[in-house]
């Protein structure tokens, strides 16, 4: 299993952000790219590549929402932030759990993804 590339995450993030390499401040990229691993290492040390969409996730909401702000409010205009500081949400809490135990070989030999229902009309 390889392990993260910080570096590359970090490069992705300003490509991801459209910003420009002279407007991309590479020392607060490098900051929350490092602090997402942190978050990503307390469920799964240590952090895969194949984490490396979690992350960058996470450092672009702290990129972009750095004083955690929940909400603002422009005239008669409001905007919510889903997620206020460098944390990490349930689903990709879940995400990493679920990395974690394909890593320690938990998986079966299947795994069985609920589709639809038959409808009624249907003849089984």
């Amino acid at each position: 299993m390889a392990t993260l590339n910080q570096a590359v995450v970090v490069e992705d993030l300003r490509v991801l952000l459209g910003l420009s390499e002279a407007l991309f401040d590479m020392a607060r990229g490098t900051l929350v790219v490092s602090l997402a691993v942190n978050r990503a290492e307390t469920v799964l040390t240590p952090v895969p590549d194949t984490a490396h969409a979690i992350v960058l996730g996470v450092a672009a909401r702290a990129y972009t929402n750095p004083t955690g702000v929940e909400s603002e409010v422009a005239g008669p205009f409001q905007r919510r932030f889903a997620v206020p500081t460098v944390e990490l949400t349930a689903q990709e809490e879940e995400k990493l759990k679920a990395l974690a135990a394909a890593a320690a070989g938990l998986r079966g030999a299947f795994t069985i993804t609920p589709g639809p229902r038959p409808s009624a009309a249907c003849p089984p």
